[in-house]
Order: C-alpha cells, then structure tokens, then sequence
C-alpha cells in the first residue's frame, strides 16, 4: 500500500485577486487552476518544483467572524534565510525578526514570520536539518 501524501492547503479569503497577488509576490506561486464551486471561487496556487497547492477559497457570502489569532500556519524552505529576510523586506513585506529554535538546548533550525493579507501565519525556515531538502527516495540529506 502506498502511504497518502498532503497534496494541498485551504484558506478562505476575502480578497481572492488580493491574495493571488500576495503569494505570486511573497512564493513566486502560480495559478495552476481556478474555478466555481457553489457559492465560492476557486484558486489553486503552486510553485515550479512542488507538487503542494495552496487552495485559496473566497465564498460569495463572508460568514466568518473576525480574524481570530492563528492555530495554524504554512511554511516554506528557503537555502539562504537570511536573504530571504532581505529580499521579502525590500518586496514591501514585513518579516519578524530571524529567531533560532533549540528545543532542550539543541539547535534545530533559524525561522521568522510573516502575515497574509488574510492575518494567516506564513513561517520561512532554513534548508537544513529536519527541513533540508529530501531526496527523491524520501530519506533525509545530511547536513
């Protein structure tokens, strides 16, 4: 039996063009499909070497409240976080502080936050470790 594999990530929206817009800048991701699901527009967003979609959802009615602190977030790999950090300052963005986590002391990696539009949580982690890019085999580089 084959394990199943996440093959995509959901977020309403208010602003479907807005957020397009936001992730195409921020994760140079593209539209890969649109279309209208009842009471709903559909976008579906990836990036070139990547399987994973964003599914961005925008319903023609908002029946969400206000934005609530974020239980979840969605990150990204990036090889050179510090410039990373610089690039998305100079595209306009707004990235937290480069931070390092070391759980019982022992390094694990460097990360910051962003915000979409929306107030979702975007987190940007450096390819190393646990998050270094993995071999088609499904095994961890060495780092």
């Amino acid at each position: 039996m084959v394990a199943p594999r996440p093959v995509h990530c959901m977020l309403y929206v208010r602003d479907l063009g807005r957020t397009v817009a936001f992730y195409e800048k921020l994760a140079d991701l593209h539209v890969v499909d649109r279309h209208r699901y009842p009471g709903n527009n559909l976008v579906f967003m990836r990036g070139a070497g990547s399987d994973f979609e964003l599914e961005l959802i925008q319903p023609d009615v908002w029946e969400f409240g206000p934005a609530e602190a974020p239980r979840w977030h969605i990150a990204f790999s990036v090889a050179d976080l510090k410039g990373e950090h610089a690039r998305l300052k100079s595209l306009g963005f707004n990235p937290g502080p480069i931070e390092d986590f070391s759980p019982q002391g022992r390094f694990m990696n460097d990360w910051f936050y962003l915000y979409d539009p929306d107030g979702y949580q975007i987190e940007f982690l450096e390819q190393r470790g646990r998050f270094a890019p993995r071999a088609r085999s499904g095994q961890l580089h060495s780092s």
